[in-house]
């Protein structure tokens, strides 16, 4: 696999073969323990290319890393499959990693990512006791904007209230705050278009009177027929 190596990362191959066949050569090294000691390595290795390559198979590569202990392997795969429900069932269930969960939905999904971490935190599956404690942590974080609608909706009626009142309580007069904003800029929007409006029907009632004898005020001759102009002012140019 290392020729391999050198011939999709030194010479650019865009062969799809070649770049699966070197995602499974990683991953048989890793599982005959054909890395020379340093597991890490070859780890960060092996991702570093199922990040940066779009052309291997991804459902070959998932196959190969079934029954292994490469769950963060496995996470990027499924995010390149766009499967983010799985890749977060992974590590906030497999491993137990609500932290990383959380980084997870920052970077791939926002706050639909957040909405499906809290089903899987509430709902496991799975014969899996509900991790109340993981949820109410998802529910306190800032960068989870859930709908409080919506979150409600998703509670299931197992789980203790008091647990999520508080952050219930501060979603909710949030989105009460944030619908009394939009009301008052709505009502500041519909007033300056009134005052517009006004400003406008008084612009074209205004009337200026051009006499045989009125003139120029920046040449000083008379008008008469001449284009002329009426400045804000009611000062007359030609």
């Amino acid at each position: 696999w290392k020729y391999l190596q050198h011939v999709v990362g030194r010479l650019g191959s865009t062969d799809a073969a070649l770049h699966t066949e070197l995602v499974l050569g990683m991953v048989r090294a890793i599982r005959d323990g054909l890395h020379a000691g340093d597991l890490g390595g070859a780890r960060a290795a092996l991702q570093g290319v199922l990040w940066d390559s779009d052309l291997y198979s991804t459902a070959a590569a998932l196959e190969a890393l079934g029954g292994l202990a490469l769950p963060e392997e496995r996470v990027v795969v499924h995010t390149k499959r766009r499967e983010f429900k799985q890749a977060l069932r992974i590590l906030a269930l497999e491993k137990d990693d609500i932290g990383a969960a959380e980084e997870y939905c920052q970077k791939h999904g926002g706050q639909e990512a957040y909405m499906r971490l809290l089903e899987l935190l509430l709902s496991p599956g799975g014969g899996q006791e509900p991790r109340y404690d993981h949820a109410t942590r998802i529910l306190a974080a800032r960068e989870a904007c859930l709908d409080p609608m919506q979150l409600l909706d998703s509670l299931p009626d197992a789980m203790p209230l008091p647990m999520a009142a508080g952050t219930l309580e501060r979603l909710l007069r949030e989105r009460l705050h944030r619908k009394r904003a939009g009301q008052l800029s709505r009502g500041l929007a519909r007033a300056q278009e009134s005052e517009a409006a006004v400003a406008r029907a008084e612009a074209r009632r205004e009337k200026v009177e051009v006499t045989q004898d009125t003139t120029c005020r920046a040449c000083r001759t008379r008008i008469g027929t001449k284009v002329f102009a009426v400045y804000p002012n009611g000062v007359l140019v030609c």
